[in-house]
């Protein structure tokens, strides 16, 4: 009976032994997906931060203004925003796609559940802090993206300053001629008008 007993646990501890060997790879994975990511974003805010940087103009009255150089880059813009979007959008699914895969390997073999049996303390110790790891992982991911997520907002919250900026420096530099073309004029004598504002006479 002991012999049996024996043998049931230590075929148990093997299971556990192995389980805990493919948890530490997927930890790995883990490891090394999200070194990848968080290299992507960093290179996305960089490219992000180029485009967006701002240089100094001069307007049509004379004045410099700082204006961002969106307006030459529309086209990579777009592209990037639609990347940080899609690349969110996937580390959500991966996520899930991680969470999903350590639960099957935790529990995926009903046959030998290691609840059911007396196993030894330091390889349950072991399977826990593997699997507090990987919870910890997933964290991060999470406020990565949720980072990410506020400084796009803080971008798209300078891009409309600064598009706002242009717009009235633009409005500012064909203020001048365009008021002083649509001044009043009256008829004189030759036939001709004259622009009462600026005192003009004849032409």
């Amino acid at each position: 009976m002991d012999s049996n007993s024996n043998k049931e646990k230590d075929k148990e501890i093997q299971f556990l032994q192995k389980r805990v060997k493919l948890t530490q790879q997927e930890n790995e994975l883990l490891r090394k997906e999200n070194q990848l990511q968080r290299q992507q974003l960093t290179q996305m805010k960089n490219t992000f931060t180029n485009i967006i940087s701002t240089k100094r103009v001069k307007t049509a009255d004379g004045r410099s203004n700082s204006v961002s150089e969106r307006f030459q880059n529309e086209d990579a813009l777009r592209q990037v925003l639609e990347m940080q979007r899609n690349r969110i959008n996937q580390l959500e699914k991966d996520n899930e796609q991680y969470k999903q895969k350590y639960e099957k390997i935790l529990f995926q073999d009903k046959s030998q559940p290691y609840s059911q049996t007396q196993v030894n303390d330091s390889t349950i110790k072991e399977l826990y802090e593997l699997r507090k790891q990987n919870t910890e992982l997933e964290q991060r991911i999470k406020e990565m993206i949720s980072q990410h997520a506020k400084e796009l907002a803080n971008y798209r919250q300078k891009i409309a300053q600064q598009d706002a900026q242009f717009m009235v420096s633009q409005s500012q530099g064909f203020s001048t001629p365009l008021s002083s073309q649509s001044q009043k004029l009256e008829p004189i004598n030759n036939g001709g008008y004259q622009i009462l504002k600026q005192g003009i006479k004849k032409y």
